[in-house]
């Protein structure tokens, strides 16, 4: 609720527990309210957020920089 949206470790591929699940990546900042819809895109070089400040914004995964913002989006 802290306006960061976090990328952490998860499950093994084979769905199998991965060591250190709960270690954390890396942190885009940028949302003012809480984020709420996450989305990576299909070749895993964006990262698309959404939160309660009616914004949408798109992100390098690797660099965590932000890319485009989109404002006024609506549920």
């Amino acid at each position: 609720r802290d306006g960061k949206a976090r990328l952490t470790v998860g499950p093994a591929p084979d769905g199998g527990n991965a060591p250190n699940t709960a270690t954390k990546l890396r942190d885009y900042l940028g949302h003012t309210g809480p984020v709420t819809a996450l989305a990576v895109t299909p070749d895993g070089k964006a990262l698309v957020t959404g939160g309660d400040d009616k914004a949408l914004r798109v992100w390098d995964v690797t660099s965590a920089k932000q890319l485009r913002v989109f404002q006024g989006h609506q549920t």
